[in-house]
């Protein structure tokens, strides 16, 4: 495979133990008198000569200063001895590392537990990259001559990755442990994912009475008098709920309340870690309408913002409604909008990419739950000319309207929904001649055969997870032209951390009183403009959900909106 770093950064997941790599791009070499000079820095808190975000990382001998010139021998030395600044290479946020040959039990392990890159050079090494360096600096700890660090650009360095993202390794397939066994073990060895933590500390009785008693009064009767204050002397301006009633768990299906708890707190550690944002996962014992909308009610006090989670359709759709027409705080399911606004801002970059106007494009779209309906929605708000959709019970067309739900109803009401001229009530009969396909429904429902009657150059989008409508690989040999899935090890991934964390922290910034449709199309713009034109390639529609430029992006985008639309109580930012 070939490399260009940091643009093809979105390749490095799609490695697999094995595969040969001609990467061009920088690479740090740093020795142990560095990496200990290093480590020290960051114990003591010091600022760092370099930014080593995303770099590659060779632990290398004596290395070019410049091209051609070369200061003792060069090439990786004894890999174990890389071993013992694993820890730092993770907090230096250093994406992959390069070596000479298998690593410790331990250091496999570190690769395992934090996605680290392992790569290999063989044979001739310093001849390798000294061919390869098209030029080179010492660029930290000059005083240290040769074991100086040095950035090298280089261009077509062969090297083979040894440890892929997915803990595949060629010294001995998979290490350890399998998924299964590391999400059991981080889960149980934590006791879940969340604590909560004090922002103010209680060392003394002085402490004690200006957090607590009796200094606390004083908060509490400002809030009294002017109930918005709650957001000046509590954590409510940052506060999000993620409530659930466990009845449509991911793909999981309605699992109840208590084996809902991990995947709310893995939104509120997302919201967190993402977004800065404080967050409780709160997995309601009921899954009746009305005490689920009265819950929320008499939370509210205490919250920012609620992110509505896997509350099963069309309740969703109904609660989530009464929320937001009861409430003066942010009410936003995430199930719905999210999936909707990925996919808006990938159809938009896809339009900048391949010219086709959204306005000529026919999309057939299979789910019309609480994510496909949402999607049909962005979908013509950003200009698609026309939609056809396929459920569980066949081909949605107007002469069955009064056999829908009121969602459906309402979709075709809304013209968002439009009846193929021609159909016998199957996928494939509506997907002839179409120009794209979006799936948020089920497994293995289109084949290579409804793929390659499509218009030319098709687009599909299988996002039924874990085993998508059509695989990648059935739709890339049908023909297909930009493919985008809901898995991670594949292109353009439709994942909603693209969204909400940068549309509740755009939302809270402005107390904005709800989340309405002038926002999510906000994000989706912003989303999508994240990549610049000339990036923009079959493989790279979407930014990756780990793009540090999204959430900043998205915020701004969505306070701007909230203002423009009277949604928001603070009007300057």
């Amino acid at each position: 495979m070939i490399i260009h770093y940091p643009k093809d950064k979105h390749l490095l997941t799609k490695l697999k133990a094995g595969d040969i790599v001609s990467f061009s791009g920088v690479i740090y070499t740093a020795r142990d008198a560095a990496h200990m000079r290093l480590q020290k820095m960051l114990q003591n808190n010091e600022p760092l000569p370099i930014d080593f975000k995303d770099a590659f990382i060779y632990y290398a001998g004596p290395t070019p200063t410049k091209p051609g010139k070369v200061i003792g021998s060069i090439g990786p030395t004894t890999s174990s001895r890389m071993d013992g600044f694993m820890q730092m290479m993770k907090d230096l946020n250093v994406t992959a590392t390069i070596g000479k040959g298998p690593r410790s039990d331990a250091c496999t392990q570190f690769y395992m537990d934090n996605h680290i890159l392992y790569f290999i050079t063989t044979g001739g090494c310093g001849a390798l990259l000294s061919k390869a360096v098209t030029k080179a600096e010492e660029v930290a700890f000059l005083d240290l001559g040769p074991e100086s660090i040095k950035r090298l650009e280089v261009k077509d360095f062969t090297m083979i990755c040894a440890i892929d993202y997915y803990n595949n390794n060629i010294f001995g397939g998979k290490i350890k442990m399998n998924l299964k066994e590391q999400a059991l073990k981080l889960h149980k060895e934590n006791h879940g994912k969340l604590e909560i933590k004090s922002k103010v500390r209680i060392k003394n009785l002085q402490d004690l009475s200006l957090a607590y008693t009796p200094g606390v009064a004083y908060a509490c009767k400002e809030i009294e008098q002017d109930k918005d204050l709650a957001y000046e002397y509590t954590s409510k301006a940052n506060m999000v709920a993620v409530i659930t009633d466990g009845s449509a768990v991911l793909g999981l299906g309605n699992i109840g309340p208590y084996a809902a708890i991990p995947v709310m707190e893995g939104k509120s550690i997302l919201l967190k870690e993402l977004a800065g944002i404080d967050s409780i996962p709160l997995c309601l014992d009921t899954q009746d309408t009305e005490e689920i909308i009265k819950t929320c009610k008499y939370l509210a006090p205490t919250l920012g913002a609620i992110n509505l989670e896997d509350i099963s359709a069309p309740r969703c759709v109904t609660i989530e409604r009464r929320l937001i027409e009861e409430l003066d705080i942010p009410v936003f399911h995430d199930d719905q909008h999210g999936t909707s606004i990925i996919v808006a801002a990938a159809f938009l970059n896809i339009e900048r990419f391949t010219k086709k106007k959204l306005s000529e494009m026919r999309v057939v779209l299979s789910g019309t739950g609480a994510a496909g309906s949402m999607v049909a929605k962005m979908l013509k708000k950003i200009g698609v000319k026309e939609i056809n959709a396929y459920n569980i019970t066949g081909v949605v067309d107007k002469a069955k309207y009064d056999s829908y739900d009121f969602l459906i109803k309402e979709l075709i009401d809304q013209n968002i929904f439009d009846t193929p001229k021609n159909h016998d009530n199957t996928l494939a009969s509506i997907m002839k001649g179409a120009d794209a396909f979006v799936g948020v429904s089920a497994a293995n429902l289109v084949t290579k055969e409804m793929v390659k009657s499509m218009n030319k150059n098709p687009i599909i989008f299988a996002m039924a997870n874990p085993t998508p409508e059509i695989s990648y690989n059935d739709a890339k040999e049908a023909g297909a032209y930009i493919i985008g899935s809901g898995r991670s090890d594949f292109p353009n991934q439709i994942n909603n951390v693209l969204a909400f964390p940068g549309i509740f922290k755009g939302a809270l910034k402005v107390r904005a009183s709800k989340i309405n449709e002038e926002m999510k199309l906000a994000a989706s713009y912003a989303i999508a403009n994240i990549i610049a034109a000339d990036e923009l390639s079959c493989d790279y529609i979407v930014p990756s959900a780990f793009d540090k430029r999204v959430v900043p992006s998205v915020m701004e985008a969505v306070a701007e909106a909230a203002i423009k639309t009277n949604v928001a109580k603070i009007k300057n930012i």
